[in-house]
């Protein structure tokens, strides 16, 4: 008996990250190039030194090789956001 995945046959790549700010605003992380009109970014979740929604960031697909996540809040609180990027054909 063979097994396969739904959808292998349209899901050209899929990439797991993940983005640190530590200071400011924002930050960036690079990932493999891909067709922003055929891909999503799906942000899995984050995490906050404290709990505050101030310091919950949005991710953003920038471009082709860059996710971008932001938060209302600057100050010295460390926000670690992780995402995947699915690309289809």
């Amino acid at each position: 008996m063979s097994l396969s995945l739904p959808y292998t046959s349209v899901t050209k790549s899929v990439q797991y990250g993940s983005v640190t700010i530590t200071t400011g605003t924002s930050n960036t992380a690079t990932i493999t190039s891909v067709d922003t009109t055929k891909a999503v970014l799906i942000t899995l979740g984050s995490s906050c030194d404290i709990d505050n929604a101030t310091y919950t960031p949005r991710a953003t697909l920038t471009n082709a090789t860059t996710v971008t996540a932001t938060r209302v809040g600057s100050g010295g609180q460390t926000t670690v956001t992780s995402f995947v990027v699915v690309e289809f054909y």
